[in-house]
């Protein structure tokens, strides 16, 4: 494990000790690497090892664009270490400390946990230790934020290790029926933390903090958590009664499941004030927002925790809506009606309502003669980026990887461009730098865990290349190639790709390539979960992109393939190559 990762530097520390950010010298990648040590003098029983190798594995196999990925969890009579994806961005706590979030935030907060949850219930994980220190939040290229969950599965392998009960986590927050040593949690326990993680979002702190965890039990089970619109008077009243539903302290006053408490949250209607008016309001409390502190992590028995969020004062508990002004604008009535959709009339008259119906109409008789005036322009091509449709091509019976058709996507002075999103993509990759081991662009999920590394001694330098990809509203551009005369490329050179399929995939898969080349022909080795490898040949094409599809028929979920292109063994001449990007799809 020292070999493999070299430490950079410290990140956080906590009674279960540090977590560091490293870089993984195999992959060569940035990683999250912590340790916890065993408890001294432990007794194990003889399935301790088995049982901890099970749940690894499960939190390794497991794949969410909303919890971050767990790439290994070493196990030894020392205790174990975990690897993790590395993401960049501020937690929970730390945008907290600015004050609270708005409601759209705290509602798409909400939509990405539960779904999140749903998906590692499934697989027989649950949190059990949730805090504002365990969501991190990375911006959206169509606007608002994406919430991760950072620490799923570290308090079970904690416990399992120390041998006694462990929550890395805030009393605060901490599902009541939780504070005791011998309860494991469950789906309730986590809806009931994620509706109070949405409470101290909206109130920008929590009136139990400086309590200590008997007290936060106590009170949470006494129903002594104040009404959420003390805090937030111009809150969505149903949202504000959904969250504090998901804070009963009685189980039997939450959701009876994560599916319920879905549905529940999806018929409120919340609307984005960004996606609705160019002037957004700005609420602001009369008194300074009290900030949530950044929580540093307790590896302690649940009863011994201290560890506080921001307390909110009496005053801010008795905000009257006349001290809250909506930019400028006169105090708005505290009968507050739920928000409307974007597809609700807001006029109050029927005159204002036809007029509405006019104006609609007469947008979309525009939007239709526009599109067929640009077919009838353009001699009625196929849509710009459109590829060919591999689902209906029968490929030979017994055939373990398989060579679709070749088509040129771009080529100098006719640039193409390929979309990155769809039902189909399941994972993908653009190599945006100079070397496609360096600067890149990667599919937030990274459900395929992708890794490229150059087969041969050549150089890469940046060249312009005739494609671009498209994701969330921005367009990507590849630039890494080499060749004979500008990176001393010979024959034989080239990359190879290196993909795991999670356990959950079913169904053929495509393992997609676009590839620049000049004058070049490639080989193409295919190597299956089996070892066995399988060639395939791309003979010379007219220079541009090429996109390369292969699929592989039957592959198996949790197992390891790799795809390595190389410039053909005959390559001679001045030939130029660049790999611009994987992406793995749906048959």
């Amino acid at each position: 494990m020292a070999e493999r990762y070299k430490i950079i530097n410290l990140l956080s520390k906590d009674a279960a000790g540090g977590m560091y950010l490293a870089e993984d010298t195999m992959l060569g990648r940035k990683v999250v690497y912590r340790h916890i040590d065993a408890a001294v003098g432990m007794e194990r029983s003889d399935s301790w090892a088995e049982e901890m190798g099970t749940y690894a594995g499960k939190l390794c196999a497991f794949q969410h664009p909303n919890i971050v990925t767990v790439y290994d969890v070493p196990i030894d009579d020392a205790g174990f270490s975990m690897v993790t994806q590395f993401i960049e961005g501020e937690t929970l706590a730390q945008r907290l400390e600015q004050g609270p979030i708005r409601e759209i935030g705290a509602y798409r907060m909400a939509v990405d946990l539960l779904e999140a949850l749903h998906a590692a219930h499934d697989a027989g994980v649950y949190h059990g230790a949730l805090h504002t220190g365990s969501i991190k939040r990375l911006p959206r290229a169509t606007g608002g934020y994406r919430y991760l969950i950072m620490d799923l599965g570290l308090n079970t392998l904690a416990t399992m290790v120390k041998g006694e009960d462990i929550h890395i986590a805030d009393p605060v927050l901490l599902a009541p029926e939780l504070h005791g040593e011998d309860t494991e949690p469950d789906e309730s326990a986590d809806l009931f933390m994620v509706g109070q993680l949405c409470y101290t979002a909206l109130a920008g702190g929590h009136p139990f903090s400086g309590k200590s965890p008997e007290e936060c039990a106590a009170a949470h089970l006494a129903g002594e958590l104040p009404p959420l619109t003390n805090y937030v008077p111009l809150l969505n009243p149903d949202f504000a009664n959904w969250v504090m539903q998901m804070c009963a302290g009685e189980r039997a006053g939450r959701p009876a499941s994560i599916d319920e408490a879905a549905k529940l949250l999806h018929a409120i209607k919340v609307v984005d004030p960004d996606a609705t008016s160019g002037n957004v309001p700005t609420v602001s409390l009369a008194q300074k927002p009290v900030p949530v502190a950044t929580l540093p992590m307790a590896a302690v028995p649940a009863k011994n925790q201290t560890v506080p969020v921001a307390k909110l004062t009496a005053k801010q508990q008795q905000v009257p809506v006349a001290t809250i002004p909506v930019g400028g604008a006169p105090p708005l009535s505290a009968t507050h009606q739920p928000m409307q959709g974007s597809g609700d009339f807001l006029a109050t008259s029927d005159s204002s309502n036809k007029t509405m119906i006019i104006v609609i109409a007469s947008l979309v008789v525009v939007v239709v003669l526009a599109v067929v005036l640009t077919k009838t322009l353009s001699g009625g091509g196929e849509e710009e980026g459109k590829q060919q449709d591999l689902s209906k091509v029968v490929i030979p019976e017994g055939a373990k990887a398989y060579l679709h058709k070749l088509e040129l996507i771009g080529k100098e002075g006719d640039p193409g461009i390929v979309s990155l999103e769809g039902e189909k993509i399941l994972d993908w990759v653009v190599y945006t730098g100079a070397k496609v081991s360096a600067a890149k662009d990667q599919n937030p999920g990274r459900a395929y865990r992708l890794n490229t590394t150059t087969a041969g001694k050549f150089t890469e330098a940046a060249r312009k290349m005739p494609v671009w990809f498209e994701t969330g509203g921005k367009e990507l551009e590849p630039k890494a190639a080499t060749g004979a005369k500008t990176g001393n490329a010979k024959a034989g050179d080239g990359w190879s790709i290196s993909l795991r399929v999670p356990k959950q995939h079913k169904g053929p898969m495509l393992v997609k390539l676009y590839v620049f080349q000049e004058w070049a022909a490639f080989d193409i080795a295919v190597t299956l979960a089996t070892r066995e490898v399988v060639d395939l040949q791309v003979p010379k094409q007219d220079p541009g992109v090429l996109l390369i599809p292969i699929e592989i028929p039957k592959p198996k979920g949790g197992q390891f393939y790799t795809v390595k292109i190389t410039s053909a063994k005959d390559a001679t001449g001045n030939f130029a190559m660049g790999l611009n990007a994987v992406v793995v799809e749906k048959r």
